[in-house]
């Protein structure tokens, strides 16, 4: 590999100042070119809505229904066409329940419907639709797409927005409610402005997920950079959701189409810059997200978190306070406990941990544990355990302890002699995994005869602490001692590491000459002068002379008792008694033990104060992806939309000059963003961009594409409308009904136009090849919710509950990574509505039906139909036990009387539920033949579940006519 050319330092800095240059000239550049447009708006999505003719003349080959089908029939005329006939019933009936709600009709609606299919009947099955919360699933499915919904973050930190569901059922009951479009919208815009209103209270800050549910790059270090983007994406989305235009195009430069400026963009850039989307911006950022309350509810919560912590501060204090005076208490006592512990030796016995001659554990003295500190921890799957034998020097209560670390709480249980004596011990955690971690914890007490026995300990769960030794010692009775402070003295000496300050003590206990000698003289000369102590209690009465010296020398500071002493043995002696694994350097729930009872009283008066009002703090309500009001601020144009070229003035927030002519740009807050100036003035009655977006694309679902097929372009660029008249006509209806969905849906599927058939005419076809006269229903594939959907619903087996998640992964952690799968399960046979939707990792039966990117707004499935489709319907398990569901669905309700073969019984059943009308005598046959082939075979059970499966992978019953 070549190696990396490097540039003379002189170069380097030559190739700065020249970048620096250029970016104050660009900026200095910034006001000539982001001028407002100088022309008055001349294209037709920039100018009021048209006011309708007053007469309507129609051809005699059509009756219309209305002014849809008036206007539509006026340009067949004027282009030589006319429409096709009405949809058979049962067609029409199946194409409303599809559109309407995803999933096929309902039988009992079917059969009501079918018995009479009159208009009356038919706008009455439309009621029925649009009444049923299956609408406003599927409705909100179609608005999921553009809001970019998912339930992870994805790019560089693939993160579990275990809080987006919210949202998500937040927009299904919007449909569901009928919320007019302009409160819908502005809900999404500015919902958390509006919270102390009555009927939005903190639904407000759900519904502002829209904006927050965006991919960002959490990692990003540049963080200007990453809240520029993000504002970015923002903006865009807003633009081509709501206005149908794609202002981001214009954050580098003047939009290259549209008459939308540099300038435009940055001063509509300002209003979200000045709202808050990030909780933090640290090493990874962390979006925001709130909790879900009345103001009322969260003063109070408040109120109960500030006494419980004051309780918790008062307890903690008392704490420090008996700690400290305990520790005082020890200096004094040090040399007495270091005594009785050394006489408490010869009772006791100590194990290292790895001595044990039956376990499953691992030995390790590297990864996890040290030279000096060899351990034992879990190896691999299966039983955890480990067993010591011991020899017991006399009869009696004797007290376990054990040596471990344990970051997080891995208890076991403890086997003597083969007799369980505790199911759950060992259970503390010491703050890491680390030998610097290691702690002695308590096991509890067992009652031994004299001679050997077997310790055993097992783990409760399929993991153990990191084990370094074992201490069973009789129970101390020292007078005046804390016996909790003698075992700990004990147990420090019986492991033999003392360092060189207590070397002379250990080897005193084990009888060895008080020698000064090697790495331990100098600590040793301060407790080992002239004359050489007689025996062990001279010796611990000079050790007592060094304790009072370091006491000194730490007085009564708390900082001090953790901080090292300059005098190298007066540190010794202070660590060697309070420092990390020192004699007292217990876990603080044991110190709590060696306080004398008055001090131990008040600290257990006090302890219950804090749990009570700890209990009293009302539990915490669910929280949401949300954005809220920021550092309110104008930006400056960025020169090329670079952040480091700012331009030396901002730009006022404000709205793109080209549509203040329909209706006149809002005047911004000086306090607040502009976020809810803006959404008034998007869904202003006189916005007629804003009430042509919203219809078209409630048309483009209706009818399979809009009046212009660019749903999120209305620029320049974008798809020119044959029908201007009619998508007026439209938005003016709409606005004068109140924004409500509801009703467009009525308008529409009243039509005739929507009503005719999508049977071909090549003639027509070969005048209007792309049905721009809308001279034909069009044929429409079932998206991949509607597809699978429609099997379990046909199965019987569509849990139909509403709301919630299935996202099993906690909020914030890793859905994808390198080192995790996807922890989503696909198997629930709820909606599809309600499957994770995890970014960089859909589920397959989605991605080979053409399931939207979740990154970004997708105003416009594609539809495909490739090789891949047919084998998942052949072959995949879900779809092989949906078409046995079925099968078992139409046995029961079309049982086989006994020696009968299937036949056409069962065949019209199947037929009736996934077409929605009965079998030609061709396809009864040649389900017979089918029947037939499989009962020869030996393979009748198969036939039924075969027959199901292929019906699932038909074009009928994928496609809507």
């Amino acid at each position: 590999m070549p190696s990396r050319p490097t540039h003379p330092s002189w170069a380097t800095t030559s190739l700065r100042t020249a970048a620096r240059s250029a970016l104050a000239c660009a900026a200095a550049a910034l006001p000539a070119l982001a001028q407002a447009p100088t022309q008055p708006p001349t294209h037709w999505a920039f100018t009021p809505l048209a006011p309708l003719p007053t007469q309507h003349t129609t051809s005699a080959t059509t009756l219309p229904q209305g002014p849809i089908d008036a206007l539509l029939d006026e340009a067949r005329t004027r282009a030589g066409l006319h429409p096709n006939p009405p949809a058979e019933p049962h067609v029409l009936l199946r194409r409303a329940a599809y559109v309407l709600t995803g999933l096929p009709p309902d039988p009992a609606l079917a059969q009501a419907y079918l018995q009479d299919p009159s208009p009356a009947n038919f706008a009455a099955a439309v009621e029925t639709l649009l009444a049923s919360p299956h609408y406003a699933e599927r409705q909100a499915r179609h608005w999921l797409d553009l809001a970019r919904y998912s339930d992870s973050n994805g790019l560089d930190e693939n993160l579990a927005f275990a809080n987006a569901f919210r949202y998500r059922d937040w927009v299904v009951t919007a449909h569901h409610q009928d919320l007019p479009f302009d409160r819908f919208g502005t809900l999404q815009i500015a919902g958390d402005l509006m919270v102390d209103e009555p009927d939005v209270g903190p639904m407000g800050h759900v519904a502002t997920g829209f904006l927050a549910l965006g991919p960002r790059m959490l990692a990003e270090q540049d963080k200007p950079k990453l809240v520029l983007d993000t504002v970015d994406e923002q903006l865009d989305l807003v633009g081509r959701t709501f206005l149908g235009l794609t202002l981001g195009c214009a954050r580098c430069h003047d939009h290259k189409f549209d008459p939308v400026s540099h300038r435009d963009y940055h001063a509509m850039a300002g209003i979200f810059h000045s709202t808050k989307s990030f909780a933090e911006l640290g090493h990874v950022a962390k979006w925001l997200d709130v909790e879900l309350t009345t103001k009322a509810a969260q003063q109070q919560r408040e109120a109960a978190v500030a006494a419980a912590e004051a309780a918790e501060r008062t307890l903690r204090e008392a704490r420090d306070r008996a700690e400290r005076e305990l520790r005082q208490e020890l200096w004094r006592a040090a040399g007495r406990y270091l005594l009785a512990g050394a006489e408490q030796l010869p009772l006791g016995v100590y194990l290292e941990a790895e001595s044990s001659q039956d376990t499953s554990l691992r030995a390790d003295d590297q990864t996890w544990g040290a030279p000096d500190c060899t351990i034992l921890h879990t190896h691999r799957g299966g039983p955890q355990f480990a067993a010591w034998p011991v020899a017991v020097p006399a009869a009696g209560v004797y007290h376990l302890w054990a040596r471990a670390a344990a970051q997080e709480s891995r208890p076991m249980r403890l086997l003597v002699d083969g007799r369980e004596t505790h199911a759950k011990t060992l259970a503390e955690t010491t703050g890491g995994w680390r030998p610097e971690h290691q702690r002695w914890c308590d096991l509890g007490r067992v009652t031994l005869t004299a001679g050997p026995h077997l310790l055993r300990l097992e783990a409760v769960g399929p993991h153990v602490p990191h084990l370094d030794a074992l201490w069973l010692g009789p129970e101390p009775t020292a007078d005046g001692l804390a016996p909790e402070l003698v075992a700990a003295a004990a147990r420090y000496l019986a492991r033999g590491r003392t360092g060189p300050l207590f070397a002379p003590l250990v080897r005193a206990v084990r009888g060895e000459p008080f020698a000064v000698a090697g790495a331990a003289a100098p600590l040793a000369a301060c407790v080992l002068g002239e004359p050489t102590p007689r025996d062990l209690a001279e010796l611990v009465g000079r050790y007592q002379t060094l304790f009072a010296a370091a006491a000194l020398a730490v007085g009564s500071e708390p900082k001090k008792a953790t901080q090292p002493l300059a005098d190298p043995a007066l540190e010794a002696a202070r660590s060697g008694l309070f420092g990390s694994q020192g004699v007292f350097d217990l876990l603080p729930e044991q110190w709590q033990h060696c306080l004398p009872e008055t001090a131990a009283a008040e600290l257990a008066r006090l302890a219950a104060a804090a749990a009570s009002a700890r209990g009293a703090v009302p539990t915490a309500g669910p929280r949401a992806l949300c954005v809220a009001e920021g550092e309110v601020k104008d930006l400056p144009v960025y020169a090329r939309g670079n952040h480091l070229a700012p331009a030396a003035e901002p730009t006022p927030r404000g709205v793109p000059a080209v549509l203040t002519a329909l209706v006149p740009g809002p005047r911004m807050p000086e306090r607040q963003s502009g976020r809810a100036e803006l959404a008034r003035w998007l869904f202003d009655a006189g916005n007629a961009l804003s009430a042509r977006v919203f219809v078209n694309r409630i048309w483009q679902r209706a009818f399979g594409a809009g009046l212009s097929r660019t749903p999120s372009n209305f620029g320049l660029r974008g798809d020119a409308v044959v029908h201007r008249e009619l998508l007026d006509w439209l938005a003016a209806d709409a606005i004068a009904h109140g924004w409500s969905q509801k009703h467009v849906w009525r308008r529409l599927l009243a039509s005739a136009a929507w009503q005719q058939s999508s049977a071909d005419a090549p003639e027509r076809r070969e005048r209007d090849p792309d049905n721009r006269m809308v001279w034909r229903a069009e044929r429409q594939r079932l998206d991949a919710e509607s597809v699978r959907d429609a099997m379990l619903a046909i199965a019987g087996t569509l849990d139909r509950t509403m709301g919630g998640t299935l996202l099993a992964t906690k909020d914030r952690d890793y859905v994808t990574n390198d080192q995790s799968q996807n922890q989503a399960d696909y198997d629930a046979p709820r909606r599809a509505l309600y499957l994770p939707v995890v970014r960089n990792a859909m589920y397959d039966l989605f991605t080979a039906f053409d399931y939207c990117d979740g990154s970004v707004h997708q105003e416009q499935r594609p539809s495909s139909a490739v090789a891949t489709q047919a084998l998942l319907l052949l072959n995949a398990p879900f779809v092989r036990k949906a078409a046995r569901a079925f099968a078992e669905a139409a046995l029961a309700a079309v049982p086989v009387a006994e020696h009968e073969p299937l036949g056409a019984r069962q065949v019209r059943w199947v037929w009736a539920h996934a077409y929605g009308r009965a079998p030609s005598p061709l396809e009864v046959a040649a389900a017979e033949r089918w029947f037939a082939t499989a009962a020869a075979a030996g393979q009748t059970a198969e036939a039924l579940p075969g027959l199901c499966q292929m019906v699932f992978a038909s074009n009928e019953f994928l496609h809507v006519d």
